[in-house]
């Protein structure tokens, strides 16, 4: 609990009456009494709009950037989110000056390196507040947004200390920075991915996606570096705008922060010099601090080669020795990347994947394509892809993501990805504009709108040789249809329709 006047003394407003708070909410249905309630400005809300709710519910004040009639007490600001930021660090006592604070931004790569970051580090060590909820402690707690509002980041990260944990990785996604939703919070490292066309519906250009990105430095890298060793910028160094970011960081921070790179380059701090699919997973060979070191990651692709590259990189730059990640290497395990289903010799091996942008499409299903000749990914059968597209979101990658699954699939049955309210026809047409005349005469396609429908139609297609590519949701427990988000996960949905449990390959 803490007084009204005491969470604005950092804040240059006026307090015209001081009352007891004992919680923050943005949300008007989960305030209780004594609360102070945020008029905060979403993607699709203006929480303006429930003053009167949360009043209702025992509000004792509220925060508004406008004139309101209430009874509860009012403060007003000129930009309610950015005051949202301050409050609830003020609220639970700044948790993140207490934690090694590391962020992960980019297109691909975000959840999948947070969670190898996650795991080296251990979990009793570091908590994690992404794609796949918040994971912390042995639990898990559901997240609507790759990057939560201020109220849930804080809410975990004082849970994390209060819990013993020493670090915390967060997700920090283009859409979080684009609706200021953590505008004060810094880490004391941040690790880039990379950047392909994503989210234009919400940045309408990709200029403006990469300058968004680029924001993230900017603005959350610490000068200081907070508990972390020091402050650093970990960057890939073999994507296409990586000397863009490399020189804001220059410009942003004068040489108060480091930069390191990882990639195949020369230069890299973390050079990756060789990597091999084995039945096991990647055999990896890198070089770091003029020393070679061969690895054996149980994550499969090349893709996974750089997250493993970038998380490693993040935690030894940030204070870790290498020795102590790399025994907790063999563990590794991401729920819904690239998770292999085994159903028994007479079964084809189904593999869940979160990919559903052309890059992150891509990646797998040449991975796939390349390697299913191997003991974990057996057979010279067909692969037969399940794949649609988000609805309300930009439609300009649909085409793209066509054209991918077409180069790299035997068949493929477009379904529904979280639709919305368009028509999933409609979203499954645009995907099958893409695919080209060639490939059109060398792959067959079909629409099954159902996306449980889709899997038992791959099912019955299906050899003991083929492998079922299961794209777009990964971990994800819900679908998106029409306005009601619905209980769905591709795990559960194939080890039901194949049965059995899933086996270790």
């Amino acid at each position: 609990m803490k007084m009204l006047s005491e969470l604005f003394n950092t804040i240059d407003v006026e307090v015209s009456e001081d009352v007891e708070i004992e919680g923050i909410k943005t949300n008007s249905t989960a305030v209780e009494d004594g609360d102070l309630f945020l008029c905060t400005k979403g993607a699709h809300a203006d929480r303006h709009d429930f003053v009167d709710d949360a009043v209702s519910r025992g509000a004792h004040a509220v925060v508004t950037s406008r004139d309101l009639i209430t009874t509860a007490v009012c403060v007003r600001v000129p930009d309610v989110d950015a005051a949202a930021d301050l409050l609830f660090q003020k609220f639970y006592d700044y948790p993140q000056n207490e934690l090694e604070m590391y962020a992960v931004t980019g297109t691909d790569g975000k959840t999948t390196t947070a969670w190898i970051l996650q795991q080296l580090l251990g979990t009793n060590y570091c908590g994690n507040i992404g794609t796949n909820g918040v994971v912390y402690c042995g639990r898990t707690d559901p997240s609507l947004n790759t990057t939560p509002d201020s109220d849930k980041v804080y809410t975990y990260l004082r849970e994390f200390k209060n819990s013993g944990l020493k670090a915390a990785v967060v997700e920090m996604s283009s859409e979080a920075v684009h609706y200021n939703r953590l505008q004060n919070l810094k880490f004391g490292v941040v690790g880039y991915t990379n950047v392909t066309s994503e989210h234009l519906n919400t940045h309408k250009t990709v200029e403006k996606y990469v300058q968004a990105k680029i924001e993230v430095f900017r603005r959350h890298l610490s000068s200081s570096g907070g508990t972390n060793r020091r402050p650093l910028a970990v960057i890939n160094d073999d994507d296409h705008y990586s000397q863009r970011f490399k020189r804001a960081v220059v410009e942003t921070f004068a040489g108060r922060v480091e930069i390191a790179t990882y990639g195949v380059g020369e230069s890299c701090t973390l050079r990756i010099l060789d990597r091999r699919t084995t039945s096991r997973g990647t055999e990896i060979t890198f070089r770091y601090a003029h020393k070679e070191y061969k690895i054996l990651s149980p994550l499969f692709g090349d893709y996974n080669a750089y997250n493993l590259a970038l998380a490693l990189l993040m935690c030894i730059e940030g204070g870790h020795a290498l020795d102590k990640l790399l025994k907790n290497l063999r563990n590794l395990h991401i729920p819904g990347r690239f998770e292999v289903l085994n159903f028994g010799s007479t079964s084809p091996k189904v593999v869940v994947d979160f990919a559903h942008t052309p890059n992150a499409v891509a990646n797998v299903l040449k991975f796939v394509s390349q390697n299913k000749h191997t003991q974990a990914l057996y057979g010279s059968g067909r692969i037969i892809t399940v794949i649609g597209q988000p609805g309300e979101r930009d439609a300009v990658k649909r085409p793209e993501v066509g054209k991918v699954a077409g180069k790299y699939s035997d068949h493929i049955i477009f379904t529904a990805d979280d639709p919305r309210s368009e028509s999933v026809e409609k979203i499954c047409s645009e995907i099958i504009s893409g695919i080209d005349q060639r490939a059109q005469t060398e792959v067959s396609f079909e629409v099954v709108v159902d996306r449980e429908e889709a899997i038992v139609r791959a099912k019955s297609l299906a050899t003991s040789d083929d492998i079922i590519m299961v794209l777009g949701k990964g971990a994800e427990k819900r679908q998106k249809i029409g306005g009601v988000d619905i209980e769905y996960s591709d795990v559960d949905a194939v080890r039901k329709i194949f049965g059995g449990e899933k086996v270790k390959c």
